[in-house]
């Protein structure tokens, strides 16, 4: 498989010095990572109203969950991080070096590793790209019958 690689933002409300695997905790859904999304508004809410850290994440064999699949079918694939303590360590027993979530346009993103990311710090300016320059992930996404495509996520009020 081709390494997949995403810009895509990081929220965070600390003064970023870089990305430490020590510093993570086991907190989110898949146990303890970087976590990123194309969705830049609402990692500005991770990051308490500052601009999201902005970088590009490269992944060789991700776990691949896909939200729009029926929801037996999802439950039996995300079995896998439950409980989510010791996730990271299960995960990567199976050879895996992150995750990569698809929900319609939304994509989320965890690294495992500090090697894997590329920042380029807080970047207000710096877009997330659109699908027609990240075409080296869309056969990879199209293999699995998934559409995708990249921005800002638009929330349902």
């Amino acid at each position: 498989m081709s390494p997949i690689t995403l810009t895509l933002c990081h929220g965070t409300d600390s003064e970023f010095q870089g990305f430490n695997v020590n510093e993570c905790n086991e907190c989110g859904a898949f146990g303890r990572g970087f976590y990123f999304s194309n969705d830049f508004e609402l990692e500005r809410v991770y990051s308490d109203g500052l601009d999201p850290v902005v970088a590009k994440v490269t992944l060789q064999n991700p776990y691949i969950l896909n939200v729009n699949l029926p929801h037996d079918e999802y439950l039996a694939a995300s079995r896998i991080f439950r409980p989510v303590r010791h996730a990271r360590e299960r995960i990567i027993g199976l050879g895996y070096d992150g995750v990569l979530l698809r929900q319609d346009s939304y994509v989320e993103a965890v690294a495992f590793y500090p090697r894997q990311i590329d920042s380029y710090g807080r970047r207000p300016d710096f877009p997330i790209p659109d699908e027609r320059k990240l075409q080296n992930i869309l056969p990879f996404f199209q293999l699995w019958g998934i559409q995708i495509g990249f921005g800002r996520r638009h929330h349902n009020t």
